[in-house]
């Protein structure tokens, strides 16, 4: 795998492409990001995240070269499959709450989290497992349903939520559901009130979790409704979800952040872990 620091120009050109998570965005998504109560088009969205986008600086790739390497060491001892390029994008962080995520084959790291190299080391690694998620369908698949969730098609997202939408860049899409007796529950996230300038914040501040009830046919993927009333549910709510994902992080907004935390602390070899068989499961999935 070869690692490459992108200049302005080439980061711009990914950044700016208009892929799953662009294309998924809801109005809510854009104003957040930007911080305004306006509406903001996609056009718009992308002259800001260019705005955003920062050169390297040569102290920084000699940094992020030697955290690699301790990364990439510990990897040999899996069969992962990575594109033959991973690209690295600095940003200003505003353009994504001041968090981490992936583009394409491209991890984008905020300036601020740069210096802190054990932080970094953590962050480059979880970023690490989507790319190669993202590059391994089939693995990807086995890894999903090692923790109960499985393939549908694409929830058609409910009317009154759709413009408060929340879209994970890293997980743009709601097409994997949790198997709950009958029927099927489905992460989303979404904000209950439009973005309010005055009380500022990162969309962060905004974000609710729930697991939404659905009805999964061939081609369909439906919100469940009783008494007119969405089925939405917090995940202690749903004592079979906290089971079958494990108790090894709060990070469960979604099957990919599970497995991406999960999957940080099996290259680290932590110990002290309350679901040690989920990081069984991973570790039998990736050296298969």
């Amino acid at each position: 795998m070869n690692i490459k620091f992108l200049d302005y120009r080439e980061a711009i050109r990914i950044l700016t492409n208009r892929d799953e998570f662009i294309k998924s965005m809801s109005p809510f998504d854009r104003a957040a990001r930007v911080k305004t109560e306006g509406i903001i088009s996609e056009a718009e969205f992308l002259n800001y995240i260019s705005k955003q986008v920062l050169n390297w600086g040569s102290f920084e790739c000699s940094n992020i070269d030697s955290i690699l390497e301790d990364i990439l060491v510990k990897f040999e001892n899996y069969e992962l499959r990575f594109p033959k390029q991973v690209s690295l994008i600095k940003t200003t962080g505003k353009e994504e709450g001041n968090a981490a995520y992936c583009r394409k084959n491209a991890i984008v790291l905020p300036q601020t989290f740069i210096n802190t190299p054990y932080q970094l080391k953590n962050l480059i690694t979880h970023e690490l497992f989507h790319i190669y998620s993202k590059n391994n369908p089939e693995k990807r698949k086995e890894l999903y349903e090692s923790i109960g969730f499985f393939t549908c098609p694409e929830l058609r997202f409910p009317e009154e939520l759709s413009e408060f939408k929340i879209t994970n860049p890293d997980a743009p899409l709601n097409n994997h559901f949790f198997k709950d007796n009958k029927d099927g529950l489905i992460p989303i996230l979404f904000s209950k009130e439009p973005y309010n300038f005055k009380k500022g914040g990162e969309f962060f501040a905004y974000l609710q979790f729930r697991l939404i009830r659905v009805e999964i046919k061939e081609e369909s993927c439906e919100p469940i409704y009783y008494n007119e009333k969405l089925q939405l549910y917090k995940a202690e709510d749903i004592p079979s979800y906290v089971r079958k994902i494990g108790m090894n992080t709060d990070y469960i907004i979604h099957p990919e952040e599970i497995l991406a935390e999960n999957f940080v602390l099996l290259i680290n070899n932590s110990r002290y872990i309350r679901s040690p068989e989920i990081l069984e499961k991973i570790e039998n999935i990736m050296c298969t």
